[in-house]
């Protein structure tokens, strides 16, 4: 899944189970280990859109 793809999923993710905010998380991070370009990278970190999904997976308690 590419970054803007990560995005609107967590834009539109009001109906996401808890398993799926913790797949959305690993694939953020996996993403961000990637060779992917710094402008889309910069979309998760620093606080961007990965913070957003830690706060979800934390109110999960995970």
């Amino acid at each position: 899944m590419d970054a803007h793809e990560m995005v609107n999923r967590i834009r539109h993710g009001k109906d996401l189970t808890a398993a799926e905010w913790l797949d959305i998380k690993a694939e953020i991070l996996e993403f961000l280990d990637s060779d992917a370009p710094k402008e889309e990278k910069e979309l998760f970190a620093p606080f961007g859109y990965l913070e957003v999904v830690c706060m979800m997976c934390d109110d999960f308690g995970e």
